[in-house]
């Protein structure tokens, strides 16, 4: 293991390395707290190949600390709690069927799950998802629209405002104190195609302000002045390439394989079970 001088070196500046048997004469203590001991040899499998030495340290001061907090909780939970309260069998039988479950479903995958997707699959699921990928490929963004009296005090400031895309708190405080309503619609990204539909505002109008890199669009009319803040623009360039598509397709294949298989086998395992009378069940239909 290429940690192990680095973590030797840091376990015995900051344990009490000792022996208890001769089992365990070679085994590098990491932490001991209420009689439980962790050893070096537990940890390793936590470490991976591209990690810093800085990074390992982080990673390994973290884990230490998380075990002494759950061994400290576990011996206090022994001491307070009472017969019945600290009877975990139910639980620990529950969590072995569901890891043993989960296990086999993986070696069955591993198995049985077929990773090879055709030029052919790609382009029907390309084909199956076009029409949403021609809307998400025109510029997309998040806004705020307000709708605001041409003659009210403070527009101009609530303009720089918008134009410097300044932070929510500071426009609502304009807003309340010019008695205006803000519409943010930041928690779904809008088509610059959907704009015309939805609110007052063209699709020339948005895409001459994101060209500039205006965080605003304003119009005037009927004796109101109506603003559009863009929040955040996400650009043609920022939508995934050709190759990043294919990857995309290729893990839309693959998982709809593997929820698919998944279904089968516990099917299979549960007919074979009917099958062989290993199953009874007594709930009247």
């Amino acid at each position: 293991m290429r940690y192990l001088p680095f973590i030797l070196l840091l376990s015995l500046c900051v344990s009490c390395n000792y022996f208890r048997s001769k089992q365990q004469e070679k085994e590098v203590i990491l932490a001991e707290v209420e009689g439980e001991i962790l050893y070096l040899s537990e940890v390793e499998n936590i470490f991976f190949v591209s990690m810093t030495p800085e990074d390992s340290l982080e990673l390994l001061k973290n884990y230490v600390y998380n075990w002494t907090c759950r061994c400290i909780m576990a011996a206090k939970a022994e001491q307070v709690l009472n017969k019945q309260q600290l009877d975990v069998t139910k639980e620990l039988n529950d969590y072995r069927m569901s890891l043993l479950a989960y296990r086999y479903e993986m070696f069955c995958l591993q198995q049985k799950l077929d990773t090879l997707v055709s030029h052919d699959e790609l382009l029907a699921c390309y084909e199956q998802n076009s029409s949403m990928l021609s809307v998400t490929l025109s510029p997309s963004v998040r806004v705020v629209y307000i709708k605001v009296r041409q003659t009210a005090e403070g527009l101009n400031t609530l303009r720089v405002a918008l134009l410097e895309n300044r932070d929510r708190q500071y426009l609502d405080s304009l807003c309340i104190a010019m008695s205006v309503q803000p519409n943010y619609m930041s928690n779904q990204w809008l088509s610059i195609d959907e704009i015309p539909n939805l609110l007052s505002f063209s699709k020339d109008q948005c895409n001459f302000a994101i060209r500039n890199n205006l965080s605003m669009v304003e119009e005037r009319r009927g004796g109101y002045t109506y603003l559009l803040g863009l929040r955040e623009v996400k650009r043609r360039s920022d939508y995934p390439s050709i190759t990043q598509l294919k990857e995309l397709y290729y893990s839309t294949i693959i998982n709809q394989r593997r929820i698919e298989l998944l279904k089968k086998i516990e099917k299979d395992v549960y007919n074979d079970a009917l099958d062989n009378q290993r199953l009874k069940i007594y709930v009247n239909e």
